[in-house]
């Protein structure tokens, strides 16, 4: 302890010598450090941290795959789920959820919640408890049992003010009295965040469910001893003796089967590869910052070559100089670290504000232990990697010559300049490979916003609405609400136009249904064609901003007493009626109420992005709300100015109809764009803000080195002078070697960001990874900055006078 002590005061001592570098080296390590404590902390809370469960790696989601159609994950239908539930030997748990939307009326102020209906051994499988009260009985999934709920703990704290009493107490859902029995615990989530209200979902054999309308999703939890692979197996048999025994269900050319996938995978989603992308990134920020703080202390320790000869000439041995080094380079590391890790706070506060989308637990990223441990891992292993090869060399330099040169200049030798010019080519390398990825991610963003959805986004406010089936029973009351609510709505001042849809773009997903073209003949085997149907009002489109490609939109005239009509978008006019147009012809919607009835296409609009910017949408068929009335509605208003300005009205309008009628999710189309593209601008800002430290941290090198360099050749370049040396001649040896190494650092470079290109493609939107134009602008960028940054010492070289340097000798 008593050598340590004395290590740290004289190490204290030495980096308070030099207040400039050590105060630069700092600060370099700090922005490496915290950008890669942020990001850790981000990769900790996502992909890392435990979900509150049991056991959370023994929870699994057991998909439909119908392979012919392109589609690995299709919901179950009761059918399928009270199959797999019979035959299903290797699970101890197999539960089914429903989520949709309810309306809670009563005590205070109606609301719209998200619902989920679910078999009562759901939070057993969880293996979770409840907050309050209890959770759901095995016989209340019978039809008929008393009616009753579980509220979220949010619910339970917003609308009952945390009150203990409300268990056993009747509130009102969707018109029905429903008794809470439970409240979930503080922090409960399940699948997402967001979801209120909890209901046993009640399965009715009597009733006759059909095979096909699949709206559930199935969890499972395999009993103890029982491998994923084995389950997967036993799978596979269900799904074959399903389609033996149901082949007009599940056809041999539907490629039917059963997929046995992760929770915790299901949950992360995507965001898995953006993040370690991320992760890459800033790791090689961090690899760029040692290189730049070992070649600073390479360059300090070379000046200390006296002060380490005397030492060892007084008796110090080399492994105890060794210590010494390390211990100054441990101290500035774990100084970094300290600064980084309170830049890494700010930025997980920063972030916690960010409205991410796709970014699963954005509200569980904290700084807690593990990220900790990670800083302080990070900043000993940072130590330790720029402090070794500067504590090597100065232990290994030629003691005599250092006492008989005293403290005079001179040129270094090649072998210790060899090693930082090493390590400018390695952080020109590192840089290029950064700096490309972030401009094809930059190119990629741009192409995505640039993208025409089919649709104008601005000015736009959107309303979800649905309407309780116990209070309106048939589709003339649905169509009734709707419509007077669109007449109120083109009442307000400042509204151009509103209409009504089932599925508005960025909004709900609907599911695709199969679809009868008139004169098209379906091969035996093969899939039938498929869209996703939208009921909408007759100015839907106008609210929208959609335009008419040919034909017409929807008028009052399209009523149930009417010829059945439909619109269709650009690709399915394209796909099934090739060079000719598509009015006047006929289709119809397979499997629905309407599957006799045949309607004509009246009119033509563009392609929607209906998903998101950056993904592809099924094709589209519209049908007029008149005549397909829907008990759920997205209402569209097309404003004048603020769409939020008007969101107090619109809520007004629809409590004149109905008091008691909730309201959801009232936003504006801007919001949803916002939403959507934010993940994905989120990364790209960050890979982009890593791309400039880099490029700073590497420019910086390449100007340290240099400068160091000129300043040991000084009389070098003065004999040179002496004899005759044109300052440009010096000039342009000094920046030859400046774009040599950097030459160097973009070729390594280019190899690289070619090699991990494969890494960035499935993060890229119309660009392809080896884009030219990103990695020939990163590679000049690089080398007009590194002549740039090499061109002031440089110059100061070819200002060298002589005879003050060689007198200085």
């Amino acid at each position: 302890m008593e050598t340590l002590r004395r290590d740290l005061q004289i190490a204290v001592r030495m980096l308070a010598k030099s207040p400039g570098s050590s105060a630069a080296a700092v600060v370099c390590l700090a922005l490496a450090i915290g950008a890669t404590t942020t990001v850790f902390s981000f990769e900790n809370a996502v992909l890392l941290r435990g979900l509150p469960y049991r056991d959370p790696g023994g929870i699994f989601i057991v998909w439909n795959q119908f392979l012919a159609n392109d589609d690995p994950k299709e919901y179950f239908s009761i059918p399928e789920f009270l199959d797999l539930r019979e035959q299903a030997r290797s699970f101890a748990e197999l539960a089914a959820t429903r989520p949709g939307l309810s309306s809670l009326t009563g005590d205070g102020d109606p609301e719209l919640l998200v619902t989920v209906h679910v078999s009562p051994n759901l939070f057993r499988l969880l293996g979770v408890a409840p907050g309050l009260g209890r959770w759901f009985l095995p016989d209340e999934e019978r039809p008929g049992h008393e009616r009753v709920a579980v509220l979220s703990h949010e619910l339970w704290q917003r609308h009952f003010s945390s009150d203990p009493g409300v268990i056993g107490r009747k509130v009102i859902v969707d018109g029905q009295p429903y008794t809470v029995v439970g409240v979930t615990a503080q922090g409960f989530y399940f699948r997402r965040k967001g979801r209120e209200l909890w209901l046993p979902l009640a399965i009715d054999r009597a009733a006759q469910p059909k095979r096909d309308d699949r709206n559930y999703e199935v969890y499972a939890r395999p009993r103890a001893g029982v491998t994923p692979r084995a389950a997967q197996t036993e799978l596979d048999a269900i799904a074959r003796r399903l389609a033996h025994d149901h082949p007009e269900a599940y056809p041999a050319s539907s490629g039917y089967g059963m997929k046995l996938a992760s929770y915790r995978d299901e949950i992360v989603g995507d965001s898995r590869q953006a993040l370690l992308l991320l992760g890459g990134a800033v790791a090689l920020v961090l690899l760029i910052a040692c290189a730049n703080v070992a070649n600073l202390l390479m360059a300090r320790a070379s000046t200390r070559d006296r002060e380490v000869a005397v030492r060892v000439a007084f008796g110090a041995g080399r492994p105890a100089l060794m210590r010494q080094f390390l211990v100054e380079s441990l101290l500035l590391a774990l100084a970094g670290g300290a600064l980084g890790l309170l830049l890494a706070s700010w930025g997980v506060r920063l972030t916690a504000h960010m409205n991410i989308a796709k970014l699963p637990r954005l509200d569980e990223v904290s700084i807690d232990g593990n990220v900790l441990l990670f800083s302080l891992l990070a900043s000993l292993l940072t130590g330790l990697l720029f402090g070794f090869a500067p504590a090597l060399q100065a232990v290994r330099s030629n003691l005599l010559r250092s006492l008989k040169q005293g403290g005079r200049g001179g040129s270094e030798g090649a072998e210790r300049q060899l090693p930082r010019r090493l390590l400018v080519v390695f952080e020109v390398a590192v840089a290029l490979t950064v700096l490309v990825g972030a401009g094809l991610l930059v190119q990629s963003f741009r192409r995505m916003e640039r993208i025409d959805p089919g649709y104008d986004p601005h000015h736009v406010l959107t309303l979800e609405i649905f309407l309780p089936a116990p209070k309106y029973p048939d589709k003339a009351q649905w169509a009734t609400f709707f419509q007077r609510l669109v007449e109120r709505l083109d009442a307000l001042p400042g509204v151009v136009s509103a209409g009504t849809v089932n599925a508005v773009p960025l909004g709900k997903v609907q599911e695709l249904g199969d679809v009868a073209i008139e004169g098209l003949q379906v091969r035996p085997g093969q899939p039938a064609p498929q869209a996703a149907w939208r009921m909408c009002s007759p100015d839907y489109f106008r609210a929208m901003g959609t335009p008419l490609v040919e034909g017409r939109f929807f008028t009052t005239l399209d009523t149930d007493k009417s010829q059945a009509v439909a619109i269709v978008d650009r690709s399915i006019a394209k796909r099934y009626w090739p060079g000719m147009s598509p009015i006047g012809k006929r289709l119809k919607m397979v499997g629905q109420d309407s599957a006799a009835e045949w309607r004509t296409v009246v009119g033509v609009v563009p392609d929607v992005k209906h998903v998101a910017f950056d993904a592809d949408s099924p094709p589209q068929i519209y049908a007029p709300f008149a005549q397909y009335p829907q008990i759920f509605e997205y209402v569209v208003v097309r404003t004048g100015g603020d769409p939020a300005a008007l969101a107090p009205a619109a809520r007004a309008a629809v409590r004149e109809i109905d008091r008691d009628q909730a309201v959801f999710r009232v936003e504006s189309m801007d919001e949803k764009v916002a939403l959507t593209t934010a993940w994905r601008r989120f990364y790209t800002a960050l890979l982009v803000g890593f791309a400039v430290v880099a490029l700073a941290l590497a420019i910086v090198g390449v100007y340290g080195v240099t400068a160091f360099s000129v300043a040991q050749r000084r009389r070098e370049i003065g004999i040179r002078m002496a004899l005759g040396a044109q300052r440009g001649s010096v000039l342009g040896l000094v920046l030859r070697q400046a774009l040599l190494l950097a030459g160097l650092g973009v070729a390594i470079g280019a190899a690289a960001a070619l090699a991990l290109s494969r890494v960035t493609a499935s993060l890229l939107f119309g660009v392809s990874a080896t884009d030219l134009g990103s990695f020939a602008g990163g590679a000049l960028l690089l080398v007009l900055l590194a002549l740039l940054a090499s061109y002031l010492p440089a110059r100061r070289a070819a200002r060298v006078d002589p005879v003050l340097a060689l007198a200085a000798e």
